[in-house]
């Protein structure tokens, strides 16, 4: 499987924005792959994946948390005019962090950790904070 382009997150049913680069979509793939997928398979378990299976679906799901993540940083801090209010764009990255935890859940039952997973989307961070 290579690693999940755009078009592959629209087709599997994320509403990723047309606007977003290619770029940023290759390097949040990335991140997510170094963080979490090769905590639990190989490179060559992933090459192997023909993307319709555990591994596919979890590389998926973080990949689209990570680019919400990354748009939320870059309309902090001046990058971009903010499109949704604050809360309708906490409930969407809830809403992707749980997808992302049931999605990582499902390939560890199939491939164990046997790695550092370093949780750098925070889908298990809880704080007293957090709702």
């Amino acid at each position: 499987m290579n690693a999940p382009t755009k078009s592959d997150l629209q087709a599997a049913g994320y509403r990723v924005s047309v606007n977003i680069a290619d770029a940023v979509v290759s390097r949040c793939a990335s991140d997510v792959k170094a963080a979490y997928l090769l905590a639990c398979v190989t490179e060559d378990d992933i090459t192997a994946s023909g993307g319709n299976d555990t591994i596919g679906d979890a590389w998926r799901a973080l990949t689209v948390l990570r680019i919400m993540q990354d748009n939320e940083f870059a309309t902090r801090v001046g990058g971009e005019k903010k499109r949704l209010s604050y809360g309708d764009h906490l409930t969407d990255r809830r809403q992707a962090k749980t997808r992302a935890a049931m999605a990582m859940d499902a390939l560890k039952k199939e491939h164990p950790v046997t790695g550092d997973v370093r949780d750098i989307c925070e889908v298990w961070f809880r704080t007293q904070l957090m709702l």
